[in-house]
């Protein structure tokens, strides 16, 4: 046997415990939907993981984890191990504004997660009680200027929250936030 051919053999030996370990996935996979069962993230994660589900003939099983504006389940995505079986579906809001608005976040998007693919864009829209008597924004706002109004969102530095501070910025009011959990 000469060198080369040993050398050969040695580096396929290499391969052996990757192959020995099957292909991936051979159980189902775990997509963390970071905010509340029915928003329109965890409608879009349930579509989204009806897709991958298809795509890799294992079922992908939504787990709402929601509070603190997504980092919550941002969070338990990080911490869980790196074995391709937990995904996060994430939001501008757990990748990109949380970092920003909350000084020593227990996790970093860019050391903590590789990017799959994005999936959805959706837009915010501004809902109110029709007993509330106003149907547009400007009527919205001229009645915030009377009394104080309060506006819900999925948390604070959601794209909700941040909307709500730009029509206070912009409407020259001042309403009331009320962030989920």
């Amino acid at each position: 046997m000469n060198r080369r051919s040993l050398l050969g053999i040695a580096l396929s030996a290499l391969t052996l415990p990757a192959a020995a370990q099957g292909s991936w996935p051979d159980r189902p996979v775990r997509l963390v939907v970071p905010f509340a069962a029915g928003t329109t993230t965890d409608i879009l994660g349930r579509l989204a993981a009806a897709y991958i589900a298809q795509g890799i003939g294992q079922p992908v099983v939504v787990d709402n984890r929601s509070g603190a504006g997504g980092t919550v389940g941002a969070l338990a995505v990080a911490q869980a191990p790196a074995d391709g079986y937990t995904l996060l579906f994430g939001t501008s809001g757990t990748m990109a504004t949380n970092p920003i608005l909350m000084p020593g976040l227990a996790y970093d998007p860019l050391r903590d997660f590789a990017p799959i693919a994005s999936f959805a864009r959706t837009s915010v829209v501004l809902g109110v009680r029709p007993q509330l008597g106003v149907a547009s924004l400007r009527e919205f706002l001229a009645l915030a200027r009377q009394r104080n109004l309060s506006m819900a969102s999925a948390g604070t530095g959601t794209t909700g929250h941040l909307t709500q501070a730009l029509i206070d910025l912009r409407g020259g009011v001042t309403t009331t936030h009320v962030p989920y959990r």
